[in-house]
This record gives structure tokens, C-alpha cells and sequence, in this order.
């Protein structure tokens, strides 16, 4: 009855190997082997066609007198060197033959005979070439320095080093093909050419110019990122902008204006290692573009940077005086969108779900805009993001609308920077940093009416004065926009009505009056102005310097610049600033 529900016991009775025993032996000790055959087989299938970057070299006039210089300093150091080793070792002067015997040479017994010519022509020779190659030597070193700061910020500081990123700005992923490609181009002197990238509003040049700063400085490559917007004479030549800023950039460690003449004419025109990176060719030579000189001088200034050589990458939104440039002209392809859920991922902790992550970069189409890439991901990092498609109610992406989820992210960005969630780093309590806030929001409302990305502070509060009788540039620098005082004092009063909630908000906190002020200034110095709640206010450039810290505008003096066309801001939600307060001020 036990064998009806016990199996019995199967014995399983195995033969000898089938290769034999030395076989086997063999095709273990192979298996190592052959597994890294394959790893390496697999790693050439996936990266075959990719193209990379070469490291920078110098001209070959170049190395050949580095290495000629090289080999007379050994020289004269093995030379001072021997004569220290025969006055300390072979130092008989009673000896037949004293001295060092090199074979046949013995320099020594040589000048025994013609001490007074050898002593005249050590006295002579030995000096200048000590001078000149401990002169030579010190250069080399000021020049290797200074190379090297200007490098080590392109490496390590990037998003401050491209002047036109923001502080939204972190890593820039999805670009290393097209940096690869345009980086071979240049460091190739016979088929470079100037490469403009074209571009939208918001679809990751800027990013691309910051990545492209990287992997220069990490191939030998001196980037020099220019403000194109800057210029605005009556001629434009981009090597005297790319001398200039790095004129900018390496004041720290240099000693004088000659020196940084030597030295940039060094790296330009003898190691050929400077590499200009313009941002914003749309806005340069704005003031120009009513004489209908201003395409002219574009197209001039890039074909005489190709004649001479200049390797000179610009990024660009499309307009006129690009058609006919004798330039490399390239379109910037949007992220994959495999890139940018890859990217927001990283921050993310083990508990997050990557399939509705998956949903929400698909609905929101992050790969279109890298501030949204890096808005989704200081909410994930937050474990912010995934609660956000919850309170939708339903999983479905068909459902979803794309501008009511970006909607969505924006508020909830702002919401955590208020909150202190986005850059606790800053000293400032919530109350102020909705003041912040509100007075970014109601600069970029004024932007909005006239589509500027660069606005006055007197614009709203004319108490601060300013350029204010000349007109405003658009943020394409085509036309000049005049100032609607109409808008800009209901702009004002609505500012004021959200500034009066807050104050109201703290005295109900706070019955005995008592105000938070705060000081932005590093040193804590009373210089910089103090900005009370009591009087939200009373200095709007302290606001603007906020902001500027929170990574909302850029901050120039009495104007503030944000990142993206303010029109295009709030229409396709590219610029947290300008998402609040627009409607209320209509």
C-alpha cells in the first residue's frame, strides 16, 4: 500500500565523458578564454560604427621643436651633471690622465692644455644657456598652468563655464555622437570648417555646447564658450571674442595682459588648441539689423574664421543670415526618448517604478527639452515625480494631455523650490522664497508681452532707473519691442496683491511683527542690501540675485535674462519662472 503513494527512489547512473578525460580537461582550462572572446566579440558588435573622438595634438613644426628643445636641456644637464660627478670622484690632479674618460673624449685633459679658452667659453656659453633654457622652462610651466585652469573648469565646472547655461543645467546625455563627429572635424586642419548648429527654442543647444566643453578638455582642446549676444558693434570677429573671454577666464592665475597675449597666441596660432563655442548667433549685432548690415557681417565674420582656420562651433535658432553661410550647417535631432528615461532614472532610488516613469517621460515628451529632463529629475530624485501621475486616476498615457502634465511638473517644481526641497544649499526661509519667486514670475510676464528673453528691472519698479527711454530687444534681435506701461502696471499690481498675502500670512505667524531678513552675500556684508518680508519690494535686484542663485534668470546688472524666450516660456512651459502669475495679470 506504501508503494501506491511513495515513488520509488530513481538512481540516476552516469558513463564516462564523452571527449575523454584529457578532453575535458582541456575544454575547462579553455573556458576562460573563450568567455573573454566573447565578451570582446560583444563589445566590438555594439561599438562598431560609433564614431570617437581623437585626442588633440600638436602642429608637427610644433612637436619637432618641443622635442629639440627637449634634447638640448638633457643635454645640458647631463653636461653640468658630469662636472659635478669628476669634482667630487675623479678630482686627481696628480693622475697621468685624470678627469672622466667618455671612450676616446676626455674633455678634461682637452682643457688642461687651453685652460684660459675653455675658461672663457664656459664663462660665456654655460650662462646663456642656463638663462635661456631655465627662461624657456619657466614659460613652459606659466603656459602648462594656465592651460590646465582653463581645462580643469571646462572638465569640472561646465554648466558655469558655458556662460549661457543656467544652473538647471547638470549632465548632458544623448550628444556624444554628434560632439564625436564635430570634434574629429576640426582637429582635422585641412577639412575643418566652421559647424553651425541649428536649433528651436529649447531643444538642448545650449546642452550640446556645454557637453561639447567637456570632451574638448578631456581630448587636449581649449574651449572658449562665447556670449554671442555680447556683440553689438559695427563688426563682428569671433577670434577677438574668443580672446577676450579667455582673457576673462584665466585672470586668476595670470600677471599681466602680456602674458596672456603670449600665451593666447601660443595656443592659437602655435599648438592650434583654442576651439571657440558660440551660443546665440540670433542675437548678435541686433542694433545692426535695422541698416540691413547685419547679415553681411555674420556671413563675413564666419568665412573669415574658416579662412583662418579658427575651429568655431555656434549654436543658433534658424532666421535669415543662415542661408548661404560657408559653414557646416547641422539640425539638432531631439533626444531618444531610451536617453532620457535613462537619464531620470539615475536619480531615482530602488522603490521607483520604471515602467510608469517609462509613461511619464513618453506623455510629457521630456526628450524635447533638456530643462524639462532636468526638472523631471530633481522630482524623482524627490520621489516627487511617480505622485504626480498618480493624482491623474488613471495609468492610462492615451489619456494624459502633454501640456496639462508639464503644467503639472512646473507647479511641482516650484512648489518643492519654495519648500526648500530644490536648492536647500540657500539660506532663505519659504515666505522669501515665494517672494523670489513671485517677482521672477511678474519680469517674465513683461517679457511675455513684447516676447523678450532679456528684461529691465525698471520695467517693474522704476524706482531702480535704468536705459529706460531706449527700446528692448527680442529675444530673436530682429526687431525692437517698446515698452507697454499698461501691462507693466498690471503686472505690478498683481505682484503687489500676492506680496500683501504673504506679509498677511507672516503677521498671523508671527503677532509681535517680527520680520526674517536675509543677505545673499556671501561675506555676509551689509553693502549688498538686506530684504525684509515687512518690504518684499522695496529691492527687486536683491530678488533678481535670488533668483539668479535658484537658477531662474540670469542676472546682468539692472536686467535679468531668462534662459529661454519668454513667450516660448509660457507657451510650451520651457521656463519655470514664467509659469505662474501670467494669467492672474490678465
Amino acid at each position: 500500500m506504501a508503494n501506491a503513494f511513495h515513488r520509488p527512489k530513481v538512481r540516476i547512473v552516469t558513463g564516462p565523458p564523452e571527449g575523454g578525460f584529457f578532453r575535458e580537461v582541456i575544454a575547462h582550462l579553455r573556458r576562460p578564454f573563450d568567455a573573454a572572446v566573447r565578451a570582446l566579440r560583444t563589445w566590438w558588435l555594439l561599438h562598431r560604427g560609433i564614431t570617437h573622438a581623437r585626442r588633440w595634438r600638436n602642429p608637427f613644426v610644433t612637436t619637432v621643436g618641443i622635442l629639440v628643445f627637449g634634447v638640448l636641456a638633457a643635454v645640458f644637464v647631463i653636461w653640468a651633471l658630469r662636472g659635478l660627478v669628476v669634482a667630487v670622484f675623479f678630482n686627481d690632479t696628480g693622475a697621468k690622465d685624470h678627469g672622466w674618460w667618455w671612450g676616446a673624449f676626455n674633455p678634461d685633459k682637452a682643457c688642461s692644455k687651453i685652460g684660459t679658452s675653455c675658461g672663457a667659453a664656459n664663462g660665456v656659453v654655460m650662462p646663456v644657456l642656463l638663462l635661456a633654457i631655465s627662461t624657456l622652462l619657466f614659460l613652459a610651466w606659466r603656459l602648462g598652468r594656465v592651460r590646465r585652469f582653463c581645462t580643469r573648469k571646462a572638465r569640472k565646472e561646465a554648466s558655469s563655464f558655458v556662460q549661457t547655461a543656467g544652473s538647471l543645467m547638470d549632465e548632458v546625455v544623448g550628444r556624444d555622437q554628434l560632439c564625436n563627429a564635430i570634434m574629429n572635424n576640426l582637429r582635422d586642419r585641412k577639412a575643418r570648417r566652421p559647424h553651425i548648429v541649428v536649433a528651436n527654442v529649447g531643444a538642448g543647444k545650449t546642452a550640446l555646447l556645454v557637453r561639447l566643453a567637456e570632451k574638448l578638455a578631456a581630448k587636449g582642446a581649449v574651449p572658449i564658450p562665447v556670449r554671442l549676444r555680447d556683440a553689438q558693434g559695427d563688426t563682428l570677429d569671433f577670434c577677438e571674442l574668443a580672446r577676450q573671454r579667455f582673457q576673462e577666464i584665466v585672470q586668476p592665475v595670470v600677471r599681466s595682459d602680456g602674458e596672456v597675449d603670449r600665451i593666447w597666441r601660443w595656443l592659437r596660432q602655435r599648438a592650434d588648441r583654442i576651439v571657440v563655442l558660440g551660443d546665440g548667433l540670433e542675437e548678435t549685432l541686433s542694433r545692426n539689423h535695422a541698416s540691413g548690415q547685419r547679415d553681411n557681417l555674420i556671413r563675413k565674420a564666419i568665412r573669415k574664421a574658416g579662412e583662418e582656420g579658427l575651429p568655431l562651433v555656434i549654436a543658433s535658432r534658424p532666421h535669415e543670415p543662415l542661408r548661404a553661410m560657408q559653414a557646416a550647417m547641422t539640425e539638432l535631432e531631439p533626444l531618444s526618448a531610451e536617453a532620457a528615461l535613462q537619464y531620470i532614472a539615475r536619480s531615482g532610488s530602488w522603490r521607483s517604478d520604471s515602467l510608469l516613469l517609462d509613461r511619464v517621460v513618453e506623455v510629457a515628451r521630456m526628450s524635447e527639452s533638456p530643462i524639462y529632463l532636468q526638472i523631471a529629475k530633481d522630482l524623482h530624485r524627490r520621489d516627487l515625480l511617480e505622485p504626480l501621475w498618480a493624482e491623474g486616476g488613471t495609468t492610462d498615457p492615451t489619456l494624459h494631455d502633454t501640456w496639462e502634465l508639464r503644467g503639472d511638473l512646473m507647479e511641482t517644481w516650484l512648489d518643492a523650490l519654495v519648500d526648500g526641497d530644490v536648492h536647500p544649499e540657500l539660506p532663505i526661509d519659504r515666505d522669501t522664497r515665494s517672494a523670489v519667486v513671485a517677482h521672477i514670475s511678474a519680469l517674465a510676464c513683461i517679457g511675455l508681452a513684447s516676447d523678450r528673453a532679456e528684461v529691465g528691472l525698471w520695467e517693474l519698479d522704476p524706482r531702480i532707473g535704468g536705459d529706460q527711454d531706449s527700446d528692448s530687444e527680442t529675444g530673436s534681435g530682429h526687431t525692437r519691442v517698446p515698452c507697454n506701461d499698461e501691462w507693466n502696471r498690471r503686472v505690478t499690481e498683481e505682484l503687489d496683491h500676492q506680496l500683501d498675502g504673504l506679509r498677511r500670512a507672516r503677521r498671523s505667524q508671527e503677532p509681535d511683527g517680527a520680520s526674517v531678513c536675509q543677505d545673499p552675500s556671501p561675506d555676509g556684508s551689509a553693502d549688498a542690501g538686506k530684504q525684509c518680508l515687512e518690504g518684499l519690494r522695496t529691492d527687486l535686484r536683491l530678488a533678481a540675485t535670488w533668483g539668479a542663485r535658484m537658477g531662474l534668470v540670469h542676472e546682468y546688472g539692472r536686467k535679468a535674462r531668462f534662459q529661454l524666450s519668454s513667450t516660448a516660456s509660457c507657451r510650451r512651459t520651457s521656463g519655470p519662472a514664467s509659469w505662474r502669475g501670467c494669467s492672474a495679470a490678465r
